[in-house]
């Protein structure tokens, strides 16, 4: 399992009215890519917060692809609901 590719368990379900938001990542990942080039410390972080239901995993999964396409190297991890108070 481990040799296996990140996947979504999200599915290919289209993001509704999130325009302003994929315009926000793909900003946030040229800055990161601009910041890279030349580089020996590039990288930065991005981050989602908010309540349940909002579509934070949805966006994250776009993130991962965009990113990825871009050729950035991509680390995610995630918490259980046993870690929200850490």
């Amino acid at each position: 399992m481990a040799d296996e590719p990140w996947q979504s368990h999200t599915g290919h379900r289209p993001l509704l009215e999130r325009q302003r938001e994929l315009r926000v990542l793909d900003d946030a990942l040229a800055s990161l890519a601009a910041s890279a080039e030349g580089s020996l410390r590039g990288g930065g972080l991005l981050a989602f917060t908010g309540p349940a239901g909002l579509g934070k995993t949805t966006l994250m999964a776009q993130l991962r692809a965009r990113a990825l396409a871009q050729g950035c190297t991509v680390l995610s991890a995630r918490g259980g609901e046993n870690e929200q108070e850490l």
